[in-house]
């Protein structure tokens, strides 16, 4: 199933759950892979394709950027803008 949005990292870009899964597979290392962030995001890859909602495949999406930005594996940082300003010490 398809991205609404392709995800660019530092390895290659991911347009589907197929890629996705692939890319955990393939390119993470056995310790990443263990994390929980990882391992809850391929089972919400996996639910995805079981399920072929648009629904599930959008929260599968968000899990894979929030682990890929952990583990600083987006080429593409989060866009700044959208989160709040940090307040400068006095």
């Amino acid at each position: 199933m398809d991205f609404t949005k392709e995800i660019v990292t530092k390895h290659q870009p991911l347009r589907n759950t197929e890629q996705a899964l692939r890319f955990i597979e393939n390119v993470l290392s056995a310790e990443l892979k263990g994390q929980s962030r990882w391992t809850f995001a391929r089972a919400l890859l996996v639910e995805a394709e079981r399920s072929k909602k648009q629904r599930d495949v959008n929260v599968a999406c968000r899990q894979l950027c929030q682990a890929l930005e952990n583990d600083g594996l987006l080429k593409e940082p989060v866009d700044d803008k959208k989160r709040p300003a940090k307040q400068a010490a006095p």
